[in-house]
């Protein structure tokens, strides 16, 4: 057999001998394989009033989290999986094409939408949102660079930049403690605000440095990128030294220093292909850390009202990519808040209910993790069952300028078992079983063994027909004989799609997506000079890991 492995996923080369892949939808990439993804799932007990428009999480001096989250009208707290209006008595309005956005200052929060007066909140102590002193401007986008709270985007001057007094949030005066304004000219508006010993200043077209330099100039603005800029607020996404974002010419990296392409000949003409470029300023990105991911939220041409309903994915580790079909709202990074036992009866009383294990960082305080407001408004993770994933290898030679012949194709994947128990008795056509986890474990369609101390039916195979509800369940079988306490071990097969042609462009021949076998194998009988493969695994599998395939081919007319 010859072991293909699943290599970078790059949509963006011809199908013809792309040696990487042509699709790696619904999961994740990792070094050398890619991993399932889970459905997201609302954890919150209640939804916010209108389109999530922002959300963010910060840790107090004390160590305490506090999470808040903004749409057109209100800003909210997040506390103990619940939303509470904390906006002071102030309606807000912000534009359907801005966001929310939040920037810690020691224990002081600001948050801003380009509309409304900024406002301000106190950690650990505020109890609703109120109007920032010191008589700041309306700005947009801010961060804090060096011991400055520094702020772009106003309506009527859209790359104006104007700074807070050093060490004072709450004082905007200019010429006051080195509060000041400056117009970056030659430029469109700014974009965002990455901070540090140093900022970023990002516009639509151009990219600056910002540099405290003290005395009468304050900072000192250098232009690092002349042509190239950040064309969506959303996609900026800084991760350590490195700040990502959607440019022109498709997804980048920057330093501060200098500007490398990251989606170039793999994904940006795919990318930009599949985009509702008039929704573009819909867009917007998270970071899960702890598997080096960072996931970009966009509509697609077919997404409805220009709402997002596929995600980017990529690893900047390992440098490679993959996308997710899921609708959302808004992606966002969060740190949990930690969960009691008591608390948990606010999300659910039945402890079958709960979509993460116990062990899951989502209930342990101060954990950064990736995030999302579904289509109801409500806040959840991505931790509901795992979703069909397609991953497919571009068409390849299997002998080079000879055609051949494909009998079998096994799918390297790390599949587990689903677990169920209890007690079922047999009828002609059916098992019909009463016990535990078929509606949580098992799908209809699964192959399951029935683990038995009777000989007849150890270790047989049925095909779960019908699952009613989490304790009964059907399955397709013929004797007629009781069992009893028997333990289901079931496992959902890959289905594997051999697509052949003698020449580019020639006639398409497809075998239609096959069932493995126990074995793990498919059985084809077709033969081409070009063969194409697409291995799907079906939803709520339990899997882990999909690095590639083993194909038995044969030179055409040799048995």
């Amino acid at each position: 057999m010859a072991y293909k492995q699943f290599m970078d996923w790059t949509p963006d080369h011809p199908e013809y001998r792309n040696e990487g892949l042509t699709d790696a939808r619904n999961v994740v990439p990792s070094f050398k394989s890619y991993r399932p993804t889970k459905g997201l799932a609302p954890v919150s007990t209640n939804a916010l009033g209108n389109r999530c428009q922002g959300f963010a999480s910060f840790k107090s001096s004390a160590g305490n989290i506090t999470s808040f989250a903004g749409d057109s009208t209100k800003l909210y707290r997040y506390l103990a999986n619940t939303f509470s209006d904390v906006s002071g008595g102030t309606t807000f309005s912000t534009p359907a094409d801005n966001d929310w956005q939040f920037t810690q200052f020691g224990n002081y929060i600001v948050a801003s939408n380009g509309s409304n007066a900024p406002q301000v909140w106190q950690l650990d102590t505020s109890t609703t949102w109120s109007a920032l002193g010191g008589s700041p401007p309306t700005f947009w986008h801010t961060a804090v660079v060096r011991n400055f709270v520094v702020s772009g985007w106003q309506p009527t001057n859209r790359n104006k930049l104007h700074w807070s007094a050093i060490g004072n949030h709450a004082s905007w005066s200019i010429g006051t403690d080195q509060s000041d304004e400056e117009t970056l000219f030659d430029t469109s508006e700014i974009t965002g605000i990455v901070g540090g010993e140093f900022g970023i200043i990002l516009c639509v077209n151009k990219i600056f440095q910002l540099n405290f330099v003290g005395g009468s100039s304050i900072f000192q603005i250098r232009a690092i990128e002349q042509e190239r800029g950040a064309i969506a607020h959303g996609s900026i996404q800084t991760v350590g030294s490195e700040t990502f974002f959607l440019s022109q010419d498709g997804f980048c990296k920057t330093n501060g220093e200098s500007t490398t392409l990251i989606g170039e000949n793999k994904i940006d003409k795919w990318f930009d292909d599949s985009l509702d470029q008039s929704n573009i300023l819909r867009i917007t990105s998270g970071h899960d850390p702890l598997n080096k991911l960072i996931f970009w939220s966009y509509p697609t041409t077919n997404s409805s009202g220009g709402n997002p309903d596929r995600i980017l994915c990529y690893n900047y580790s390992a440098d490679r990519w993959s996308y997710i079909d899921v609708a959302t709202q808004n992606v966002s990074s969060a740190f949990t808040t930690g969960t009691t036992l008591e608390a948990l009866d606010n999300i659910s009383t039945d402890i079958e209910t709960f979509t993460d294990s116990f062990d899951s960082r989502i209930w342990q305080g101060g954990t950064l993790f990736f995030s999302a407001f579904d289509g109801n408004n409500k806040f959840g993770t991505f931790s509901g069952d795992s979703l069909e994933a397609t991953i497919s290898i571009g068409e390849q030679e299997y002998a080079d300028g000879k055609r051949t012949f494909i009998t079998n194709i096994n799918p390297v994947i790390d599949v587990e078992p689903k677990v169920a128990s209890g007690t079922i008795s047999i009828t002609s056509t059916t098992i019909n079983g009463t016990g535990t986890k078929f509606l949580t474990e098992l799908s209809v369609g699964d192959v399951i063994r029935v683990n038995d101390v009777s000989s007849q039916f150890n270790n047989a195979k049925f095909i779960v027909a019908t699952i009613v509800n989490d304790t009964l369940l059907s399955i397709v079988v013929a004797p007629d004989q009781n069992i009893l306490n028997v333990t289901f071990l079931g496992y959902t097969p890959s289905q594997i799609n051999l697509v052949s042609r003698e020449r580019a462009g020639g006639t398409i021949k497809e075998s239609g997506f096959t069932t493995c076998n126990d074995n793990g194998l498919a059985s084809f009988r077709q033969s081409g000079k070009y063969h194409k493969i697409e291995v799907k695994v079906p939803a709520k599998a339990n899997w882990h890991d999909a690095m590639g395939v083993e194909v038995n081919a044969t030179l055409d007319g040799v048995q």
